[in-house]
């Protein structure tokens, strides 16, 4: 069931240690790329790598924050093993459909993709001592809804997150300096205003914090990484910018 929306196959790029220093830590780095939550706008992700392993490149570059592979820019991890998780569900990484949606007939199973993963790394990442997990935007998102789960799994190793750009609230059209056009009408544009995550949350079908939902009434709160934040026990940093440019 770990599934992109299309229904292939998730999946994920490996760049293992080259040096002793770095035979231990692991770096899981959730790749970003927005999210959908109508028909409208989840079809067109269907023909691209947001929505289908089919369109996966061979490769990938390291490049990135705590996966770069330059020591200048990345002194700590550089030389870590590394592991870029690919983003194709369109659910910000937090879907556990084991079967398509019934009525748009796409797979929102990106938490299923992260057991994967991790299965498929068990052996390395139980001997880890140290596992960063980071990601940017949707990736960012990832982190606050995946972290826990994957420090749970691997307790002999110092885990840490590092969320970038992807602290979310609930949202409203931008009507500031330099607006685009997305907003309603627009097919294109997510609506994150709070009476619409309802339909998010039924869409997606997606894993949510358990002490987050017993302690708010409304479900769809503890989607909101604003809310849910709090009840993380696992250590966290997290980045933003006022705006989030990606």
């Amino acid at each position: 069931s770990a599934r992109c929306m299309d229904g292939s196959p998730g999946g994920f790029y490996v760049r293992r240690a080259q040096t002793t220093r770095g035979a231990t830590t692991w770096v899981l780095d959730f790749e970003g790329g927005g999210e959908c939550t109508t028909e409208a706008n989840c079809s067109p992700r269907n023909y691209t790598q947001l929505g289908s392993s089919s369109y996966f490149p061979l490769n990938v570059t390291f490049d990135r924050h705590f996966s770069a592979a330059d020591p200048t820019a990345n002194p700590d991890f550089y030389d870590a093993n590394r592991v870029r998780l690919k983003y194709c569900s369109g659910d910000l990484w937090s879907g556990n459909r084991t079967s398509a949606e019934s009525q748009t007939k796409f797979w929102f199973s990106g938490h299923r993709i992260v057991v994967a993963v991790l299965d498929e790394l068990t052996a390395d990442l139980a001997a880890a001592t140290a596992i960063i997990v980071t990601g940017e935007s949707a990736g960012g998102a990832a982190v606050l809804t995946n972290l826990d789960y994957i420090a749970a799994r691997f307790p002999n190793a110092a885990t840490a997150g590092a969320a970038i750009a992807g602290f979310n609230n609930w949202a409203f059209p931008f009507t500031g300096p330099n607006k685009t056009s997305r907003g309603p009408g627009n097919p294109s544009w997510v609506d994150f205003r709070e009476p619409a995550w309802e339909a998010i949350v039924e869409l997606w079908d997606p894993v949510m914090n358990a002490d987050c939902q017993r302690y708010y009434a409304y479900a769809p709160t503890c989607m909101v990484e604003c809310y849910k934040y709090k009840f993380i026990r696992t250590p966290l940093f997290v980045f933003e910018s006022q705006a989030d440019s990606v």
